[in-house]
């Protein structure tokens, strides 16, 4: 393996000029000396051209490629990955966000040559930063060591105990990508890339904080429709599936991942639905509202979360028609997901 390999730092942007040269001046600051750094305009209207063109004359580790039409944000990051960049590793680095240290990167390619290269990803920690409310929270794998290397599959079957994703600060492998036609097969630059990546080459977590990932007002989030966010599953079914195909795991042990993955969107799903709403969800409201129907709810798994966030902002009116209203709502939410997480699972394992 080449002792010093290029690797691509990737910023993909548009429209955000004011951010976008914070981003560019973390990736120039990093110590690593084979580095290029792709910026990837998608047919922004700002000054973003003019800039880029600036900076790209003064350094020539910056190079800048416009697409002449808005392609999405999706094919604008797989544009950038399979035409532009030119590395054997890549780093993504959103035009708001921003490399916090400048040794991430030749830290992380030391860990990649100590274990010969045969490494499907360095991942490390991340401060999220809300602009909105000007605070910071830390965060990083849940792992037992402040490094740890995990074996080929042992990420994919530990990864809803490390709960951990942050494409700023991990350095991917592109060779393997695009030897094994991850893109091509579809996969998204995700999660479920990382899990499948995992199955047959060494993931490698640090909690050391790398990076600053940012939530401001001029940012879009994903909708937080319901069926928006059961979608999500499907990235785990679509990793099992690989998993499945390539024999990289006995049937039984990914069918008890799928199981795993399905319980945990279960309790989790409209936890995040509350923090794109930015609410509060308080449990002692059911029990204060309606002692009855609460034991009613204990036995349900899922639907007592979405009551509560239904239920939020409409406790205190004392309306019995609409407090059974909006808890058969809930009713409705849990039967959806019942039958999606279900027949997902379902057709995942006719298959095979």
């Amino acid at each position: 393996m080449n002792q010093f390999p290029l690797v691509s730092i990737i910023i993909t942007t548009f429209n955000r000029v004011a951010y976008l040269e914070r981003a560019v001046k973390s990736a120039l600051s990093q110590d690593y000396t084979n580095l290029e750094i792709i910026i990837s305009d998608n047919a922004s209207s700002d000054a973003t051209e003019g800039k880029c063109i600036e900076w790209a004359s003064s350094d020539t580790r910056i190079k800048y490629f416009r697409n002449p039409t808005n392609i999405g944000s999706e094919n604008n990051h797989r544009v950038a990955f399979t035409e532009y960049a030119k590395g054997d590793w890549v780093v993504f680095v959103s035009d708001d966000d921003y490399l916090s240290k400048t040794s991430f990167i030749s830290k992380g390619i030391t860990e990649i040559i100590n274990l010969d290269g045969n490494v499907a990803f360095y991942q490390t920690g991340v401060d999220v930063l809300n602009e909105i409310n000007n605070e910071v929270v830390s965060a990083f794998p849940k792992i037992n060591q402040e490094t740890q290397v995990f074996q080929p599959t042992t990420y994919f079957l530990d990864y809803f105990n490390i709960l951990f994703f942050s494409f700023t600060t991990t350095i991917l492998n592109r060779k393997q990508i695009l030897e094994e036609k991850l893109i091509e097969k579809r996969f998204r630059f995700d999660v479920e890339l990382l899990l499948i990546m995992s199955l047959s080459r060494i993931a490698i977590l640090s909690k050391e904080i790398n990076g600053v990932y940012t939530i401001h007002s001029n940012q879009l989030f994903a909708s937080s429709a319901f069926f928006k966010y059961i979608s999500i599953f499907k990235c785990y079914t679509l990793s099992a599936e690989y998993a499945l195909k390539g024999k990289f795991l006995e049937e039984n042990k990914i069918k008890a991942w799928v199981f795993l993955a399905k319980g945990y969107f279960y309790q989790n799903i409209v936890g995040w639905v509350s923090n794109f709403l930015n609410k509060n969800i308080n449990s002692l409201v059911i029990v204060t509202k309606n002692r009855r129907l609460n034991i009613v709810i204990e036995n349900i798994f899922f639907v007592e979360q979405v009551y509560y966030l239904s239920l939020f902002k409409d406790y205190n009116i004392g309306s019995s028609k609409k407090y059974h209203r909006i808890y058969l709502k809930g009713l409705w939410y849990e039967f959806v997901w019942y039958l999606y997480s279900n027949f997902k699972i379902k057709k995942l394992f006719f298959k095979f």
